[in-house]
C-alpha cells in the first residue's frame, strides 16, 4: 500500500488463502480464506498494526503473521538475500545469502535457523507493459531455537520452507537492473534497492496466502515485484 523512498514496504495488504497454527493439540485455522490482513509497520515489530476489517488481530494471528512477514521497518532487504553481484543469464541459478538471513531471521523473529536456498531466473514477463524477468526463489531450514517461547516451552524440532515467485523489472535506464538481449536472453544483475522487498520466512507453520495482486507463495504470501 505505501512504500518508503528506500523502497521498503511501510504497509501491506493481504489477501489471506490459508492460515494455520499447529500445537500438541492440534492444527487450528487463525484466518479463513479471502479475509484481508492490512498490515502497517513500526520501527518496532511490537508497535506494528495488524488489522482484518479495521480490527486489530488476536494475539495467535499477529504472533504468526510476525513470523511469515516483518512487522518492522527496517533489516535487510531482498536484494541482499536473495539478490546478485553477478550478471545472470535466463535460466541461470545462485544460491542465497544464508549468513545475512539467519542474521536478520534472529533479529526480526528471535528465531535461530541453519537456512539454504537458491535464486533463479525462469524466464521473461511483461507486466503493465513493463518488461520484467520471471525471478523465483527458495529457502529451506532447520530451526534449532527460538526465543519469547512459552514457560517450560522448548524447541525439538523445527523445520521451514520458503517459495516465492514474482516479476523484477528490467529497467533499460537503470545501470544496476537488468540488461536483455532479443527475445530469448537477458541478464540480470542485483536490482537497484528502491525496487527491494523484505524475502518473506515461514517456519512450517502450515501457512498459505495470496496478496491483491494474485501472487501465492507456499509461505503465506507473495510480493508483487513489477507492477
Amino acid at each position: 500500500l505505501t512504500v518508503s523512498p528506500e523502497g521498503k514496504a511501510l504497509s501491506s495488504e493481504y489477501t489471506i488463502e490459508r492460515l494455520e497454527a499447529d500445537d500438541a493439540t492440534g492444527s487450528h485455522v487463525l484466518l479463513r480464506p479471502r479475509q484481508v490482513v492490512t498490515i502497517t509497520r513500526a520501527p518496532r515489530g511490537a508497535e506494528a498494526r495488524v488489522t482484518v476489517a479495521g480490527r486489530p488481530v488476536d494475539r495467535p494471528v499477529r504472533e504468526a503473521l510476525g513470523v511469515v512477514v516483518s512487522l518492522s521497518i527496517g533489516g535487510v532487504n531482498d536484494d541482499e538475500v536473495f539478490g546478485t553481484t553477478q550478471r545472470q543469464a535466463v535460466g541461470a541459478a545462485w544460491p542465497l545469502n544464508a549468513e545475512v538471513a539467519q542474521r536478520d531471521l534472529l533479529r526480526t523473529a528471535n528465531v535461530t535457523a541453519t537456512l539454504s536456498g537458491q535464486t533463479r531466473i525462469n524466464g521473461l514477463a511483461t507486466v503493465q507493459r513493463t518488461p520484467c524477468l520471471d525471478v523465483s526463489a527458495e529457502m529451506n531450514g532447520t530451526i534449532t531455537a527460538m526465543a519469547d517461547l512459552p514457560p517450560r516451552s522448548s524447541v525439538r524440532s523445527g523445520t521451514m520452507h520458503v517459495t516465492m515467485r514474482g516479476d523484477v523489472p528490467r529497467g533499460a535506464d537503470d545501470p544496476d537492473a537488468v540488461e536483455h538481449h532479443g527475445d530469448d536472453h537477458g541478464h540480470a544483475r542485483r536490482p537497484a534497492a528502491h525496487r527491494s522487498q523484505r524475502a518473506q520466512r515461514d517456519p512450517h507453520l502450515g501457512a498459505r496466502g495470496q496478496d491483491r495482486d494474485g501472487r501465492s507463495a507456499r509461505a503465506m504470501t507473495r510480493r508483487p515485484f513489477c507492477g
